[in-house]
């Protein structure tokens, strides 16, 4: 069973009637890896992404894997679920879609981390399971696509880039119990000054278009 669904209805602006009602998961999918993407073109900033990290291989790591291999020139990833059968599996609709890429599996997440400048996390978690990005290389791009992988503790210890606090800041997310832990000192917005080659915690990105 696929773990989202949406429903889309378009009504005539003249007489509010529902004209179009058609299953909108694969809209909402692209636009979240639209956005995921795009966040990691500008985090890289002209820099060659290596091989990408992709923790969970559904259909959202997948279209992020598509949408960057057009915009920053990905041929490269690193693959890693918790069900090995189904990573396996992943690989061959990449390659079918992008044609030359490189995939390999990871045995863990601290594999990808200390492989990958680009990693992107989209699972079904409901609770953080990531205590630790030590092994993440200076200056990765973490894409924190399903908002709860990481424990407050990791989101405290990267520079971390929302679009909008108050969606982020709820729902007990990461982000959300990272606030709880601080007092609220943890959604304190503030201008983002480094570039890549200056960082050196990890940059997390989690926006509410990525929900």
């Amino acid at each position: 069973m696929a773990r989202a669904s949406s429903v889309l209805i378009l009504n005539n602006c003249e007489t509010g009637r529902a004209e179009a009602v058609w299953e909108g998961s694969l809209i909402s999918g692209r636009r979240t890896a639209g956005s995921a993407a795009l966040g990691a073109r500008v985090l890289l900033e002209g820099h060659d992404p290596g091989r990408v990290g992709l923790i969970g291989t559904g259909p959202i790591n997948f279209e992020i894997a598509r949408f960057l291999h057009n915009l920053v020139e990905a041929r490269s990833f690193l693959l890693h679920d918790v069900d090995a059968a189904r990573a396996a599996r992943f690989s061959a609709p990449l390659g079918r879609t992008m044609g030359n890429v490189e995939v390999a599996t990871a045995a863990s997440i601290e594999e990808v981390q200390s492989t990958c400048v680009v990693v992107s996390f989209a699972t079904t978690a409901i609770r953080p399971h990531v205590h630790a990005l030590s092994a993440c290389r200076q200056g990765a791009t973490i894409l924190h696509i399903s908002l709860r992988d990481l424990a407050p503790e990791t989101i405290l210890a990267c520079d971390n880039i929302v679009d909008d606090v108050d969606h982020v800041c709820r729902a007990q997310t990461s982000v959300h119990l990272a606030e709880q832990a601080t007092g609220g000192a943890a959604s304190s917005a503030a201008p983002w000054p480094r570039s890549s080659r200056e960082r050196r915690r990890p940059a997390a990105a989690t926006a509410r278009s990525l929900s």
